[in-house]
């Protein structure tokens, strides 16, 4: 009898804790001091699934953009304004890359001594050294993009993107390109007011730009961000946060450029850009201790055209 209403009192005890936290406002602040910062290891690494979709002409050119990027490494830093401690200035930098020469260099140099030994090599030395040789013949395009990648990043200092937001999280470098203040947004962006637990906020993205080229027809979209729980974790308050924005459009597009380049869409041209993701944001010390994304794409519009994605990852 005792152990029943030892397990009742514990039982009760938990449901009204989870009542009250799922009541209570959690306020998600980035704090930094006036000589601090914050730097992520930070994983943006693009990925093409299908390109059934995209105009022949185009593949090769939508495969390479995709390797342009490939296997990069940035460093994000997160530091308070100069002229207002109450802003936060973010900078993405290309980090120095330890490959540059591609495993091609490996390669060359690993072949000056394995040639001494060659005759008394093995049947299976041999096909492996065949195999090793083949890759190395396919890496030149990749490497040649990746450092055309690099040598554009490095006439600006290695920095790919900027933004600034308020500690609440707002964004308030809106003068960007478009594109640049999406991605500040779904990695540094919060909902600059107290929340509960399963309370909905927005993020301020657009993913889908249309000009005058194109005539919707039909369009829909959701925007969701949310704090799923709270997690106790070696003294420190921790905001599990869950992302789920998905926009779409769908109709007629006429590009007279695209046509002359034999990018002629079939039927209705669409687009859909998803991106979900789970952060884990410290309550108590104001930063991320984690954050994975996946951001995909689908489209059959040219050379805009085929499935793909990106993988965002930032990590202390």
């Amino acid at each position: 009898m005792k152990l029943r209403k030892l397990l009742l009192f514990t039982f009760l005890l938990l449901a009204c804790n989870a009542i009250a936290q799922s009541g209570a406002f959690i306020d998600l602040q980035w704090r930094l001091g006036k000589n601090d910062s914050i730097s992520y290891k930070t994983t943006m690494e693009p990925f093409l699934t299908d390109t059934a979709a995209v105009e022949s002409p185009f593949k090769g050119m939508m495969k390479g953009l995709a390797k342009m990027s490939e296997g990069q490494t940035y460093r994000t830093i997160l530091k308070p304004n100069l002229k207002n401690i109450s802003a936060i200035d973010i900078a993405m930098c290309l980090e120095a890359d330890k490959d540059t020469l591609g495993s091609k260099g490996q390669d060359d140099f690993t072949k000056l001594f394995a040639d001494r030994d060659q005759e008394n090599a093995t049947k299976k030395e041999k096909r492996k050294d065949k195999k090793k040789k083949e890759r190395a013949r396919a890496e030149p395009d990749s490497l040649v993009m990746r450092n055309l990648f690099r040598s554009m990043a490095s006439l600006n200092k290695n920095v790919v993107l900027r933004g600034r937001i308020s500690k609440g999280g707002e964004i308030l470098s809106t003068y960007y390109k478009n594109g640049q203040v999406n991605l500040i947004a779904v990695l540094f962006e919060l909902p600059n007011k107290p929340v509960k637990i399963g309370e909905f906020w927005k993020l301020n993205v657009h993913f889908i730009e249309m000009d005058q080229n194109f005539v919707a027809d039909s369009a829909y979209s959701y925007n969701k961000v949310f704090i799923e729980k709270i997690e106790e974790v070696g003294g420190k308050k921790i905001a599990v946060i869950k992302y789920d924005i998905t926009e779409y459009v769908s109709g007629d597009f006429n590009n007279p450029l695209g046509g002359m380049m034999g990018a002629v869409n079939e039927g209705k041209a669409f687009m859909k850009l998803s991106h979900t993701a789970t952060g884990r944001f410290s309550v108590t010390d104001g930063r991320w201790e984690s954050y994975d994304g996946v951001m995909k794409t689908e489209s059959n519009m040219g050379f805009l055209g085929g499935k793909g994605g990106t993988v965002f990852k930032l990590e202390l």
